[in-house]
Order: structure tokens, then sequence, then C-alpha cells
């Protein structure tokens, strides 16, 4: 009777390796496209490159800025805070809503103290490079003499006169986007974009580099966001399914304002 006894132990147990192979294979096959979608972003998601914004006093540019620097993959972004008397009220709560929606795909951090930021910037052991059209300032090029730094905090200026020279003070780097028009400037989301597209072109390798840990964090909270079933998430985490090579839309998503008229 023993030997009956093993037999059905082994049966059962084969039984449940089965279901739960087929569980997983079940979970990988159905893993909807919205899923896919997070996922891929979430393996282009960069913690080496960390965005400042110091003391933008438009809101809306503030959101551009927040805006573009998800499109290109970083996750962090710092804003120092312009003071009651430069902005407006108003602009101050919307630019609080801006960050508190963007802090859903992006870790925004507020700052109301210059001092206060520089010191948590050199505490994360981020070499900090300023975007400056001063004479001292590197040309942002691919065949410039700049290596991109493994923790590096790129600073854009404000609208009227730009990074402050404390904030200059506390750089290792100046770097510039040549013109070659009557301009003088960038619009701050223009600006950013830019700046962001030469240090990807010049460190392509910095696009998804993040610590494991942190991108699991992500996931966690990511994953919760989209109500993704249990299986699903562990699929993700096993790089248990194929990504989306290309994030473009098979149908374009057009989204017209109710108050719009031809």
């Amino acid at each position: 009777m023993e030997w009956v006894r093993r037999c059905a132990i082994g049966v059962a147990f084969g039984m449940f390796v089965r279901r739960l192979t087929a569980t997983a294979k079940h979970a990988k096959q159905s893993v909807p496209e919205r899923i896919r979608r997070v996922e891929s972003v979430l393996r282009q998601r960069t913690s080496r490159v960390l965005l400042v914004l110091e003391a933008s006093i438009d809101e809306h540019n503030q959101q551009a800025v927040v805006r573009t620097a998800e499109a290109f993959g970083v996750q962090h972004v710092w804003i120092l805070r312009a003071s009651e008397k430069e902005m407006k009220k108003r602009e101050m709560e919307n630019a609080r809503r801006v960050s508190k929606a963007a802090a859903k795909w992006v870790s925004v951090r507020m700052f109301t103290s210059l001092d206060v930021l520089i010191r948590e910037l050199k505490a994360d052991n981020r070499a900090i490079w300023a975007a400056d059209v001063s004479p001292d300032a590197v040309p942002l090029t691919l065949n410039a003499p700049l290596q991109v730094p493994e923790r590096l905090a790129i600073v854009i200026g404000r609208e009227c006169d730009g990074v402050s020279p404390k904030m200059l003070s506390a750089c290792c780097q100046k770097v510039y986007v040549p013109m070659h028009g009557f301009a003088e400037s960038f619009n701050l989301g223009v600006a950013s974009g830019l700046v962001l597209q030469r240090l990807f072109d010049l460190c392509p390798q910095a696009r998804g580099d993040m610590a494991a840990e942190e991108r699991n964090q992500l996931r966690r909270e990511w994953m919760d966001e989209m109500c993704a079933p249990a299986e699903v998430v562990e699929c993700c985490a096993q790089n248990d399914f194929q990504t989306l090579s290309d994030m473009r839309r098979q149908e374009k998503a057009v989204r017209v304002p109710s108050n719009f008229k031809h």
C-alpha cells in the first residue's frame, strides 16, 4: 500500500506543477497591451540623469519641462519653487497641481531653499551641470569633450536670467546647445528637451540605467495604479514576455477639447 500512496502523491504533485505551468503560460500570453506599455516604459526609465528646474516663474513652463523629462525617460525632476513675490498665488496653486499630477509617473521633488537643494544634490552624489550660455560653457555636440557622469544633475534656469550665480558656483560643468539665429535663448521647455536629447546622444547607455531595487519599487507602484493581477506583475518582474519595441500607438489617439470648434 505504501507504493500506492507514493504514486498518488507523485500524480498529485505532477498535476500541481502542470497547473502552475499552465497558469504562468496563460499569464504570459494574456498580458494586456496597457501593461506591456507600462513595463516597456519602466525598462527605459533612468535615474542616472536628474533634471533640476531652478525657480521657474511660469507654471506652464514647469508643466512642459516635467512632461518633457517624462517623455525622455527621466524619472527624477527636482524643482526649486520661485518665491511668492515672483509667482502669483494662483500660479503657485496651479504649479502644485501640476507637480502632483506629474508625480504619477515621475518622481517630482519640490524645494523652497536653494541651499537645501544644492546640499541634497551633493548628498545624492550628483555631479552638477548647468545649461548656461556663458563663454566658458561647452557646446553639447556629439564630438564635445564631455563624459556624462554616473550620477548627473542637469540644471535648467528660470525664464528671465537663467541659472543663478549660487547654483553656477556649485556646478562642475557648464553646457549649452549651439544656436544659429538672432534669438539668444530657447523657451524653457524647448531648452530642456534639447539638452536631454543631446545628453542621451552623448551617452545612449544612460537610457534605462536604474538600480533593480528602484525599478522593482516603481513597478509595484505603477502596476498597483493599473490594477494589474499579481501573476502579471510577476511576469513583468521576471522579464517573461516581449515588451513593445515601438511606443507609437497603431491608432492615433485624438483628443479634441469639447469647446473646440472648426
